[in-house]
This record gives structure tokens, C-alpha cells and sequence, in this order.
């Protein structure tokens, strides 16, 4: 399989040695190209998986919700950068399918209040908890810290209004697509404010 650690040790080796830079600022661009490379390679499956399930959009939906609220309020990691990769795919992939395939008539009113329900507890679990930094890249910055909470909040808020214009978008044209695509943004919403929970660091480790 495809080793991301492996591959960014090597890249950022070879720029450290090229820059002459010491060992901090190799471990830096080590964890940038890490980073980098696990995003790209978890995109590309994920869109693989979805365009042949027929949920391409909707399963990338979910991966950029979760992706850039995670950039602000962190969370937890899996053990090994291909299980992260793998249970990625999944959140992104499995549930936009059921969904799509399995429920053809969508209530506006539950689908408002399940967003309720997710908007809320995500705000909590924010509040309380974010960011959730890790051992590779630990956040002692107060001043940081706070800046990444407002950041998670501002980023949410806009979850909001992305969701609250959809679910309009559909009490106007009535098209379900709408409903699925603030469905998409629940999942992806939800699925991060699981792993700010001390509940997800010792799922994701085992």
C-alpha cells in the first residue's frame, strides 16, 4: 500500500538537505507534505468511490465539510494514515449512498430539525473542546488557540447559512436534490464534532 509517512519523511529529507535546514523546520515541511499528500490521496479516493457509486458530488460534499472545519477546530486522528484514509472514505462515501439510493421522500421538517439537532451540539462541542490538536503538532499558542476557535465558529456559521439556503432552495423548486445536499453537509458537520470527543480518539486508535 501506499505509504504517506514514508513518502513525506523522503520528500522532506531531501528539501532539508537541499535548504540546509535544521531539524525543526524539517519536521515542519515533513508534516506539511504529509498533510498535503493525505488530503490528495483521500480526495481522489473518496471521488473514485463516489463517481462509481453514483454520489461523486455528494460524497465530496461531505469530505470538504468536514475537511475545512477540521482545518480550524482539529480532532482526533486514526492510528495509521491508510485506517484514516479508509474510515474517510467511508463517512464520505457509505452514508451519501444510502441516502441517495434508499430515501425517496424527504420530509423538510425532520430534515430542520435533525440540522438543529447537529448544528447545536456541534456548537457545544466547539465550545467546549476545540482545537483538538495532536502529538505531531501540539498547539501551546493561547492566542492560536483562541483563533482557532473563533475560526470553527465563524466556519460553522457559514455551515448554517449554506444549509438554511438550501433547505429555501427547496421549499421554492421543491427538488429533493437540495434536502440531500444539506443532508451531505449534516454528515460531514457531525462527523467532526464526533472527533473533537474523547469518545472518538479511543475509537480511531484501536
Amino acid at each position: 500500500m501506499f505509504k504517506v509517512d514514508k513518502v513525506a519523511n523522503k520528500l522532506g529529507n531531501n528539501i532539508s538537505k537541499e535548504l540546509n535546514f535544521d531539524g525543526d523546520k524539517r519536521d515542519v515541511i515533513v508534516y506539511g507534505i504529509f498533510a498535503i499528500l493525505q488530503i490528495t490521496l483521500s480526495i481522489v479516493i473518496t471521488s473514485v468511490f463516489g463517481l462509481f457509486l453514483g454520489v461523486l458530488l455528494e460524497s465530496l460534499i461531505v469530505s470538504f465539510a468536514t475537511a475545512i472545519l477540521r482545518k480550524y477546530s482539529g480532532g482526533a486522528h486514526a492510528n495509521t494514515p491508510g485506517k484514516c484514509i479508509v474510515i474517510g472514505t467511508i463517512v464520505c462515501v457509505l452514508p451519501t449512498f444510502l441516502i441517495t439510493k434508499l430515501i425517496y421522500d424527504f420530509n423538510i421538517y425532520i430534515v430542520s430539525l435533525i440540522g438543529i439537532i447537529i448544528f447545536i451540539g456541534t456548537y457545544y462541542l466547539i465550545y467546549m473542546f476545540a482545537p483538538v490538536d495532536s502529538v505531531a503538532k501540539p498547539i501551546r499558542n493561547q492566542d492560536k488557540r483562541k483563533k482557532l476557535k473563533k475560526g470553527s465558529i465563524l466556519i460553522l456559521s457559514v455551515y448554517l447559512v449554506i444549509v438554511i439556503c438550501l433547505i429555501l432552495s427547496y421549499k421554492v423548486t421543491l427538488n429533493n436534490k437540495y434536502l440531500i445536499y444539506a443532508i451531505c453537509m449534516y454528515i460531514g458537520i457531525a462527523w467532526q464534532a464526533f472527533t473533537l470527543t474523547n469518545a472518538s480518539h479511543f475509537i480511531l486508535k484501536k
